[in-house]
């Protein structure tokens, strides 16, 4: 018998592990063929090594494998030396009941190699671990729907209790993907895209480990796919095979690989990328990475077989089956992420191994995130509210362009208004009214293209006001997003404070339009000091309102309500009205977590 350094007696470990549902049992030899890849780079024997051993842990009988042993490695600051330093990995699998249950160290996520053994829990019930035991949410991270460049992509929630003060109203489009939940005395780490429970509790010896395991598994037995009230705000789970029922098209993708950017350009820095080309396998410089990565910091539309966006285009072919989605590429295919010098797998390997990516479709309300589909449920009961922010009791019917320049793109040296039929003289005539400061700020650091200050009632109110015009009208996003990018860049720009303002009219207020007579601030003859007063006013009241609007004629209204008609209906939209949607309820979604109001003006 083999005689190892150390046994199960000695171990020491974290109540954090992955627990899967077991389709089947796993054999000898695929424990044998696991252990042997997962240490193909270890040094000297292993540490201990067990494969398919029974245990008795109170009345429940279970068998264990576990695996571990030394690695060498450079040290993470240095980079060609032959400095090496020891590392201990270790891998250890339970089997108890229907259930796998994964605990490591130092060993790379091994999920793929056991694809045909396990299966992920349903998002719904992961999430609702221990939801009977009326659960305290005290920190959510969440990523959001949208694919939009302009908005925040994930964040994170944290209070004592989330349950209450967390609005609907901010979550509706938002997907969760980590919780810290609080039951009792316990507090624990859901994270349902890896399938990962962790306690924050004192570690423990392999004997209560398998205890805690074996109370988790009976628990997740016994969970049901219900959710609580701030979890029922969330994006709602929907399995893929009902999704694909509704026979929606894929349009749009992202594929989020920062986490890989980091371990080959940030501070971890221990992979490296290379491809193969006629004369070799080459790695990728520093400017090749940098237009690698930059390529995978937007969305890509889909069209066809072919992956778009404004940095990269390549062929890519989405495959779906019942539960999950594969990435299929050979451009993916011929990158090869390295680890000293050994090529650990190919990029779409890693991407759907993974699955750090988000599709949406032609029906707005749907997404497919990690491993789980998602719909908003609010979206369509909340169509009206959509059309709501579209104001079309303005007249734009003479206006010609934006800032109606000539030929040359200028204006005469001695204009001193903006142009009649100019959008830009329309938006300042809407709301240059007694007593209301309607400023430019057009040009150079911009925070909008008109910001307008109204003490004149009892509620006060600043106005970021940014203009588009198209000539014919259109409804497509690209159109569109420009003008929302702007908006979304400069939303918390409503709340900056006095001294900011001040310094900007100092710099550019208090100067003419580009080489014109077109005085920025209006009515003429408004002071830095009344600009103060009316900051002051604005900033002490608790009646202030601050909007956000989107001077956009080339939009009608009634064109909207006609295709949202066919949206309610159950009717695959137009693709541009999907994407429109998308836009616009990222809009909205950012203005409400600002608190500021939203308003389109269009077309009636």
């Amino acid at each position: 018998m083999t005689k190892y350094i150390f046994s199960i007696n000695d171990l020491i470990l974290s109540k954090n592990a992955q627990f899967f549902k077991l389709k089947k049992s796993l054999s000898r030899n695929k424990i044998i063929n696991l252990f042997r890849s997962i240490s193909s780079t270890k040094d000297g024997a292993f540490l201990i090594k067990k494969i398919k051993s029974e245990a008795v842990v109170g009345d429940e009988n279970l068998t264990y494998s576990l695996a571990s042993f030394k690695i060498m490695e450079e040290p993470s600051f240095l980079q060609g030396t032959s400095i090496s330093e020891s590392k201990y990995a270790y891998l250890m699998i339970l089997e108890v009941q229907d259930f796998l249950i994964i605990s490591k160290k130092n060993v790379d996520a091994i999920e793929s190699e056991l694809e045909k053994f396990i299966e992920y829990f349903e998002f719904d019930k992961f999430s609702n671990f221990n939801g009977r035991l009326n659960p305290e949410y005290e920190k959510i991270s969440m990523r959001n729907m949208s694919l939009s460049d302009s908005v925040i992509r994930n964040r994170t929630v944290e209070a004592k209790n989330l349950s209450g003060i967390l609005s609907p109203n901010t979550t509706g489009r938002s997907i969760p993907r980590v919780f810290r939940v609080k039951t009792g005395n316990d507090i624990f780490t859901l994270t349902p895209n890896t399938s990962r429970i962790g306690y924050k509790d004192k570690k423990v010896d392999f004997f209560n480990f398998c205890s805690w395991a074996i109370a988790t598994v009976n628990e997740l037995s016994n969970t049901a796919s219900l959710s609580s009230k701030l979890m029922a705000g969330f994006s709602s789970p929907i399995t893929l095979s009902k999704l694909l029922a509704k026979k929606v098209k894929p349009k749009a993708i992202f594929i989020d690989l920062s986490e890989l950017d980091d371990m080959v350009r940030g501070t971890s820095h221990n992979l490296t990328l290379t491809k193969d080309l006629p004369h070799g396998t080459v790695t990728l410089s520093s400017v090749e990475l940098d237009k690698f990565f930059n390529g995978f910091k937007s969305s890509y539309f889909l069209d066809g077989e072919t992956l778009t966006n404004l940095r990269i285009k390549f062929k890519c072919r989405l495959r779906f089956n019942t539960k999950v989605v594969t990435i299929v590429s050979k451009y993916l295919d011929g990158i090869m992420i390295n680890e000293n010098g050994s090529q650990l797998m190919s990029l779409s390997k890693y991407i759907n191994n993974f699955k750090p990516f988000t599709i949406t479709f032609d029906s707005p309300q749907y997404c497919y995130h990690g491993r789980s589909c998602f719909e908003d449920k609010t979206m369509l009961n909340n169509l009206n509210i959509f059309l709501s922010v579209f104001d079309d009791s303005f007249d734009f019917s003479t206006i010609r362009s934006e800032k109606e320049k000539d030929d040359k793109q200028s204006y005469p040296a001695n204009i001193k208004r903006f142009p009649v039929r100019s959008l830009f003289r329309r938006v300042e005539n809407i709301y240059s009214n007694k007593g209301v400061i309607v400023i430019c700020d057009d040009m150079n650091d911009e925070w909008a293209d008109h910001i307008v200050l109204d003490i004149t009632t009892g509620n006060p109110s600043i106005k970021f006001i940014h203009s588009k015009y198209i000539k014919k009208e259109s409804y497509g996003a690209s159109k569109f997003h420009e003008v929302i990018s702007q908006a979304l860049k400069n939303i918390g720009r409503l709340h900056s404070p006095k001294e900011l303002y001040l310094d900007k009219y100092d710099n550019e207020w208090s100067l003419k339009y580009l080489q014109t007579q077109i005085s920025r601030v209006r009515p003429i003859g408004t002071s830095r000091k009344d600009i103060e007063l009316a900051l002051d006013k604005i900033n002490e009241s608790p009646k202030t309102n601050r909007d956000l609007i989107l001077a956009a004629p080339f939009l009608r209204k009634q064109t909207l309500i006609d295709e949202l008609e066919i949206i309610k209906e159950n009717q695959s939209a137009k693709p541009y009205t999907v994407q429109l949607i998308w836009l616009i309820n990222t809009f909205l979604s950012a203005c409400i977590e600002y608190g500021v109001k939203p308003s389109i003006l269009c077309k009636k």
